[in-house]
């Protein structure tokens, strides 16, 4: 029904982005951060515990299992219960549950309509953004709101995503001038948000909730998310909106969001389509270069909230060498074990042994901007 949105032809053969060689995972202390689940290699204990869950399935009645239905709907279950089988075969009860009750035969309800929550754009990376104006969504019941919120994401997998290349959305959570949240966050409204991050785990790549202030209330719902999920939410103040910039270009935004498109006032379904007419080539000498940082200007509250939440140790910490291109994601993550007594040229060394490593092994190119080394960030715990 939106297939039009799909952006197949805006994939430039022979680029790295079309190339199978993405980092489609990072694994840090042995455990599987995966950011892509389709017409993927899977590791060693994905392959074993697909196979074991299958195989405990059997112990249960059968599934009723969408048509469309694949093993990486499987691994994303897995994934998210940390492939405890026992744990995922409940939740995948729930999400089959949920799944099979969403029927986009039928037409979009006024949560839509209206322009509570609606489509405008896509990212850097041809990922669908998705616009949610509080303003207008809390004039509904939640009921009302979860069930465009599921018809809208559910038609986006079907129609827009793409396999492997662009598995994952952007939401833009604009809260206006919204800034007491207590009463609205009813157990509910929590268990909203928590059946929505293993409904679609794997299906968002950034949440930015864009707020006049900064609100300390969002604190008891980053609590009810994994780690993983709680790195991926943004807080951006408007009076630092530029930096939508740095994710999304400015032809794919509204002018609220200090982009170049006029507000949607009307006629906000079906979605417009704002693929610009060709896609630019910039010279890969500027685009290629390796910078070392030591603060994420971007960085979100919830890493804030991580950060202060996790116990130190006098006697040594982890350090985490992680290779982020310009969006802000990891290419490539090591971890190592820095003791008390080392100094911080072992530090500087850990850190140049990462870098060349990252260069050699992924022997990564540069197009359109799409995956160039940003820079080495040292974290400590």
């Amino acid at each position: 029904m939106i297939d039009y949105l799909k952006k197949e032809n805006l994939i430039e053969p022979g680029c790295i982005y079309l190339k199978k060689i993405q980092a489609d995972k990072v694994i840090v202390s042995e455990k599987i951060e995966r950011k892509i689940f389709e017409n993927i290699q899977m590791e060693p204990q994905e392959k074993e515990q697909l196979k074991n869950l299958k195989l405990a399935l059997i112990n249960f009645s059968p599934l009723r299992l969408p048509k469309e239905w694949q093993d990486s709907d499987y691994l994303r279950i897995l994934a998210y219960c940390d492939y405890d089988i026992t744990n995922t075969i409940q939740v995948l009860k729930q999400h089959l549950n949920w799944r099979n009750k969403i029927n986009l035969q039928n037409p979009p309800n006024s949560v839509l309509l209206n322009g509570a929550l609606y489509i405008h754009g896509h990212d850097k990376r041809f990922r669908p953004v998705i616009i949610i104006n509080t303003y207008k969504a809390f004039k509904y019941t939640l009921k009302e709101f979860r069930e465009g919120f599921d018809y809208l994401f559910t038609m986006l997998i079907r129609d827009v995503l793409i396999s492997y290349y662009i598995e994952s959305t952007i939401i833009l959570v604009d809260m206006g001038n919204l800034n007491q949240l207590q009463h609205l966050i009813t157990n509910e409204f929590i268990n909203f948000v928590k059946s929505s991050e293993y409904n679609y785990y794997g299906r968002i790549h950034k949440i930015y909730i864009i707020e006049e202030f900064l609100n300390q209330q969002f604190n008891q719902l980053l609590q009810i998310l994994k780690p993983e999920s709680q790195d991926k939410i943004v807080f951006l103040l408007k009076k630092n909106l530029s930096q939508l910039t740095n994710q999304i270009e400015e032809n794919q935004l509204e002018s609220k969001f200090l982009g170049f498109q006029p507000d949607i006032q009307t006629n906000f379904w079906p979605p417009k389509d704002l693929s610009p007419n060709k896609i630019e080539k910039k010279d890969k000498k500027e685009e290629a270069k390796t910078i070392m940082t030591y603060t994420d200007e971007n960085i979100s509250k919830s890493q804030k909230f991580l950060q202060r939440s996790r116990p130190e140790s006098s006697l040594n910490s982890q350090l985490f060498l992680q290779v982020y291109n310009e969006e802000q994601e990891v290419v490539l993550s090591e971890s190592h074990l820095i003791e008390f007594a080392d100094s911080m040229n072992n530090i500087i060394e850990y850190a140049q042994i990462l870098l060349h490593y990252s260069q050699q092994q992924q022997n990564l190119e540069i197009c359109n901007s799409r995956n160039q080394i940003f820079g080495i960030v040292p974290k400590f715990r």
